[in-house]
């Protein structure tokens, strides 16, 4: 009987702290807020009539943004469009750009980007941010301000003691007319 008893105070200690064991280990597969390196967001549209001859939905309209931070210092953005109308489906590509981050006051891009002519394309434009009723003058379609460009540039900021200078400088292939 005490052989019994000496053997289960045995299994029980030795299950106690490989259990205890178990808990020291650290879990680092939970995720941490701004720990990911891939998100999406975008918005989506569609449209629906209703009057007196028909009812029914119109044009649909799917906007994915993805960015994906590859490295601390390599990112990569994208944005592609998916609509329906006319009774097919489009997919586009509506900008990729790539940015590498040299130092804290100098971060490189090249790709397809939104412009950065005025603040409305680059900033305001898009469908989530966007507030106007129509686009502003010169930029809807058949508009001057081209829509996206492709090329490449640096961006950042020159820090003069208390004052901060920003900078974008690129070249890419412009506004074109057809």
């Amino acid at each position: 009987m005490r052989k019994l008893i000496k053997l289960t105070i045995a299994i029980l200690l030795l299950s106690y702290f490989t259990s205890q064991a178990q808990d020291t280990v650290n879990v680092t597969s939970k995720t941490s807020p701004g720990s990911n390196k891939f998100i999406v967001y975008g918005n989506a549209e569609a449209s629906y009539v209703s009057n007196i001859n028909s009812k029914g939905f119109g044009d649909v309209n799917f906007k994915p943004i993805l960015i994906w931070r590859i490295s601390p210092k390599l990112f990569v953005e994208a944005e592609m469009e998916i609509e329906t109308g006319g009774g097919s489906a489009d997919m586009g590509l509506e900008y990729a750009n790539m940015c590498y981050t040299v130092n804290p006051y100098l971060i490189l891009h090249a790709g397809r980007f939104l412009p950065k002519f005025g603040a409305y394309r680059g900033r305001l434009a898009e469908g989530f941010l966007n507030r106007f009723p129509t686009n502003p003058s010169g930029f809807g379609d058949g508009g001057i301000g081209a829509s996206v460009e492709t090329g490449a540039g640096a961006l950042g900021v020159l820090p003069f003691g208390d004052i901060k200078v920003l900078y974008d400088l690129y070249v890419a292939n412009g506004s074109h007319l057809y």
